[in-house]
Order: C-alpha cells, then structure tokens, then sequence
C-alpha cells in the first residue's frame, strides 16, 4: 500500500471520527481480510486510531499501489 485516501463521508458520517483518524487506523490495522463473496478488492479491516480506539474500516484497492478506505 503506497497511498490511502479517505473519502470525505467519514467525516461527515461520524463527526467524531476524522480522515487523519481513518488513514491511522488503516495504518495501524490489527486485522484484516478480504471481502471475497462482495468484491475480492474489497477488504474489511479494524485498526487502531491515534487516541487508541478501534475503528473499523472497509478498504477498496483501486489498483496495486492505491487503496481508499471508508469507515464503516
């Protein structure tokens, strides 16, 4: 994973919950698997944020060096 990019509903949809707290979370997963019977690109993760909370987060990789998370 080169580049994660949150996508503006994360925010919007959990005003507790920034972008910066997503792509931490994302960085710091403590696991994750892929969503095989959605989308095998899609993956379903949780990780932990920056204040130390868990976060669940879905990731699609849109090619090899670029995912987009959303948490969920």
């Amino acid at each position: 994973m080169d580049r994660v990019i949150v996508l503006d509903r994360v925010p919007e949809r959990h005003p507790d919950v920034s972008k910066e707290d997503a792509a931490e979370a994302w960085a710091h997963c403590i696991a994750c698997a892929p969503a095989i019977e959605v989308d095998p690109d899609r993956y379903i993760a949780i990780g932990i944020d920056g204040k130390g909370r868990q976060i669940e987060l879905v990731a699609v990789r849109k090619d090899r060096s670029e995912e987009h998370t959303s948490e969920l």
